[in-house]
């Protein structure tokens, strides 16, 4: 079962600025680190997020909690495949066995 890291970093797809997210709190602060070049700051972002082992669906998931609340499917990692998707296919398999719970 993955969980979710702390903080990491991102970049904003509008601006290319390189940003920070933390974990349970909405929206994104700004860090000094950013450059004014996109590019840049994707490799840096890959590069921060390598020495936190921060993966690619945890990046997703924390861009969905910050943006949506952290209790929507997008923000679980485990609701992703193998290959860093989106499974809707997860988040219904869990809703059954979380109403199965009860049953006997």
């Amino acid at each position: 079962m993955k969980t979710l890291p702390d903080f990491c970093y991102s970049v904003l797809s509008m601006t290319g600025e390189l940003i920070i997210i933390k974990k349970g709190e909405s929206g994104y602060y700004h860090t000094d680190y950013s450059t004014n070049d996109k590019a840049e700051n994707l490799r840096l972002k890959d590069c921060y997020n390598e020495i936190l082992e921060v993966d690619h669906v945890q990046e997703e998931c924390m861009k969905a909690g910050s943006m949506f609340g952290w209790d929507v499917p997008g923000a679980d990692p485990n609701n992703y495949d193998e290959n860093g998707r989106f499974n809707m296919k997860n988040v219904k398999e869990t809703n059954q066995n979380n109403d199965n719970k009860g049953e006997m």
